[in-house]
């Protein structure tokens, strides 16, 4: 099982759930998390807690800001692929390179909204500065970033029939909500959809939304 869900400062939500390990897979600030009425344990991102069995979650952000998460529930234990290593990218774009244990390809940077990265074993975590979103893989997907500038009061992601998924993300420093449809995403939040249509966005000329696609190789 996986909860996302973008927290409001402060904010305490309780969810039903089965499980003996609750992984904090993507936060901004850390989280306390209380299982079955016990005493609230602080997770920062990437940490686990297990239990003998669970069935109620309470949530809690005690920072002042917002902050989206991405919970793993499930039985036996969690043994996330990046566990120990990370590489810290700043100011991207306007630095370019980045320095790991293997080559990584980047071309026609920035011109170009598609990076590839492949066969990137020994360092395999990437923390983001800024709003621009890095993506990491280890499987034979392609990765397609695009960043929506709104216009006229809209913009649009066009259909990708070869899309698997897609993470938007609402920049931090917009004006206000931007809707997918009906749908608002709120400044700084992340969602990811299984879709392969076009996906239309409305709100203030100027504000922007980043899109990671995952396509077939």
């Amino acid at each position: 099982m996986r909860i996302y869900e973008t927290l409001q400062p402060n904010q305490r939500t309780e969810f039903n759930v089965q499980g003996q390990f609750v992984y904090l897979h993507t936060a901004s600030a850390p989280i306390q998390v209380q299982i079955d009425g016990a005493l609230p344990i602080t997770l920062a991102q990437y940490d686990q807690i297990k239990s003998d069995s669970m069935k109620t979650l309470v949530v809690e952000n005690t920072s002042n800001q917002l902050n989206p998460v991405v919970i793993e529930i499930g039985y036996g234990s969690f043994s996330p692929s990046n566990s120990g290593h990370q590489v810290v990218v700043g100011n991207w774009p306007a630095i370019q390179q980045v320095t790991q244990y293997e080559p990584v390809k980047i071309a026609n940077w920035p011109s170009s909204q598609t990076v590839s990265i492949a066969n990137w074993k020994s360092v395999q975590a990437v923390k983001q500065s800024g709003d621009f979103v890095v993506s990491v893989s280890n499987d034979n997907s392609d990765h397609l970033s695009t960043v929506i500038t709104l216009a006229n009061g809209a913009g649009t992601l066009e259909k990708n029939t070869q899309r698997s998924k897609v993470i938007l993300k609402a920049d931090a420093s917009n004006s206000a909500d931007v809707l997918l449809d009906d749908y608002p995403l709120s400044k700084g939040e992340v969602i990811t959809l299984s879709s392969t249509g076009a996906l239309s966005f409305t709100g203030t000329d100027g504000d922007k939304i980043y899109c990671l696609e995952d396509v077939s190789a």
